[in-house]
């Protein structure tokens, strides 16, 4: 899949190529996990909580979100996303297993379900296919110290809007990465991508990369 690079200079690159080498895990601070947050929006700033992957965008965007997956050791999501689409083993394809290898990590990614209740359906597919690589944390504070200990360098997170509000509220988010898409699609009522708590502040964003392919933009930002 070829994608075209806008910013810093204009010229053609890969998928791969833009997931690729990004280095979270080198940039852990010792008290947490690297954070790197992946949101969907379309270009009204909506978002859909149902059909999150196929009706969303374009085959581009679906894989760069698989590929996203490859670079850190665990992927961080509200347990209300998870249950909504019915999250399943986190990587599955043989390919991104080996290249998650080749940046040093587990062939699987860890499945960090923020739950207050400690709690997920029985019957989510996640628990069957891959019981060992799932972590509940009921809060931000004393979870990502606990993954920090147990040796988690990088998370990527996934949503939903209300995890989405508190980690930016806590300065938990490390880098963004926001694709554009031209149009939302899928059945239910749209939320807004980021939903709860007011920020105490503002955020500086200082953008690095901008792929595009197929009308959608591919925006990967340093959040301080």
């Amino acid at each position: 899949m070829e994608l075209r690079r806008l910013f810093p200079d204009q010229a053609t690159t890969t998928v791969d190529e833009v997931a690729s080498g990004l280095g979270f895990a080198e940039r852990a601070p010792a008290d947490r996990p690297y954070v790197a947050l992946n949101m969907v929006s379309s270009a009204d700033g909506k978002a859909t909580l149902e059909g999150r992957t196929a009706p969303m965008s374009a085959e581009v965007d679906r894989e760069l979100f698989h590929q996203l997956r490859t670079q850190a050791d665990g992927i961080l999501v509200g347990a209300g996303t998870v249950r909504i689409e019915r999250y399943g083993r986190v990587t599955k394809r043989p390919d991104l297993q080996a290249k998650r290898e080749r940046e040093g990590l587990r062939p699987d990614a860890l499945a960090v379900i923020v739950s207050r209740s400690g709690e997920l359906p029985a019957d989510l597919p996640l628990l069957a296919e891959a019981p060992d690589s799932v972590r509940l944390i009921p809060d931000l504070a004393t979870g990502m110290a606990g993954l920090r200990a147990e040796g988690l360098r990088s998370l990527l997170c996934e949503g939903g809007p209300h995890l989405n509000s508190s980690l930016f509220g806590e300065g938990l988010v490390d880098e963004l990465f926001l694709t554009v898409a031209p149009t939302v699609a899928g059945a239910g009522e749209t939320l807004t991508i980021v939903e709860g708590q007011a920020l105490s502040g503002a955020l500086t964003l200082d953008l690095m990369t901008v792929p595009e392919a197929a009308g959608h933009l591919f925006l990967r930002y340093r959040v301080s």
